[in-house]
């Protein structure tokens, strides 16, 4: 995938290189990697977290129903704080792409000036 991404940012013009910082285009083919495992990773983890809060609530009924029950409101309480809370994280995230990016290209910038 990172040769994939890389042979296809190389074919760009030369102008496309002189509008665009090299720490930038670094990035996005970096960030592009790390993202195709950013994707799987957390829907493994949510299967796994899905399937293990199934077997807690099946064991929790065969004690009592009731605790079976405030489990699963639980649950659902949790999940829905964390859906709500996890917006801001999306703000955060952008923030940080965007200064390790400035960052990066000042780091390339010092490198050529020398």
């Amino acid at each position: 995938m990172l040769s994939k991404t890389f042979s296809y940012v190389s074919a760009h013009s030369h102008k496309y290189f002189q509008d665009n910082l090299a720490s930038d285009l670094v990035n996005k083919v970096q960030n592009i990697s790390e993202s195709i495992e950013n994707i799987f990773m957390p829907m493994i983890n949510i299967a796994n977290i899905l399937f293990t809060v199934l077997i807690a609530i099946f064991i929790a009924n065969t004690i009592s129903i009731y605790f079976s029950l405030a489990l699963t409101m639980w649950v659902i309480l949790f999940v829905i704080i964390s859906i709500m809370l996890s917006k801001d994280i999306i703000h955060y995230s952008k923030d940080l792409a965007q200064i390790n990016s400035i960052l990066s290209g000042k780091y390339v910038d010092s490198l050529m000036v020398e």
